[in-house]
């Protein structure tokens, strides 16, 4: 829920209809997050793979 949250001014500024948010553990030190954002009826993912990785600098 924090993510959604962080998101919300997207929806609450009207930028976007919805926000969905997505994290896959893709391994014991990988997690992969989708955002989903559905703009003006139509849906655009944004993937960031690895965010453990960037968040450690590894």
């Amino acid at each position: 829920m924090i993510q959604r949250e962080a998101l919300a001014w997207l929806t609450e500024d009207g930028i976007a209809q919805a926000v969905d948010v997505r994290l896959a553990r893709a391994s014991v030190t990988r997690l992969d997050l989708t955002v989903i954002l559905t703009i003006d009826g139509e849906q655009r993912e944004l993937q960031f793979d690895d965010v453990l990785g960037v968040i450690n600098a590894v």
